[in-house]
């Protein structure tokens, strides 16, 4: 029987914001994950980029969307992030387990999915209430570069 999880955790790393900047603008791989509903209300949101290896870039993997889903269930949690301007509260109640189970099912689906086709494109949603399109849900984003490629 396989165990599935979902990473949380994080690392610490010191970039000045013009380094991030040039990273950004100059990496070919990037993805975006969010927690949003409808076209309403966003509530959560990070861009995810290939990592740099020497002067070139890696795809972004699917361990690295696995990583982030994790940190994202215990940001939306703690409320310990920083809400960009436009970002809407969000109160974490009895919805909790369901938003659980939305990111394993995200979670399985980038494990057992890709690569991305190079370019923009809507990879994957999971809404929270996977019977009703109207709950929030977490979109996961191909920005540029074929990513998940592992």
């Amino acid at each position: 029987m396989a165990k599935l999880g979902v990473i949380a955790g994080t690392v610490a790393i010191t970039v000045t914001s013009d380094e991030a900047e040039d990273q950004n603008k100059n990496n070919p791989y990037l993805m975006r994950l969010q927690y949003q509903e409808a076209d309403l209300y966003h509530y959560w949101s990070t861009t995810i980029l290939g990592k740099r290896n020497n002067k070139t870039y890696d795809p972004v993997t699917k361990k690295q969307v696995q990583t982030q889903l994790g940190i994202m269930f215990i940001a939306l949690k703690t409320k310990d992030y920083e809400k960009q301007e436009g970002w809407d509260d969000y109160t974490l109640g009895k919805d909790e387990p369901a938003l659980w189970r939305a990111i394993i099912r995200m979670s399985i689906f980038v494990q057992t999915h890709g690569p991305t086709e190079p370019g923009f494109q809507q990879f994957h949603q999971e809404y929270v209430n996977p019977l009703n399109t109207k709950s929030p849900r977490i979109d996961l984003e191909n920005i540029r570069g074929a990513n998940l490629q592992n």
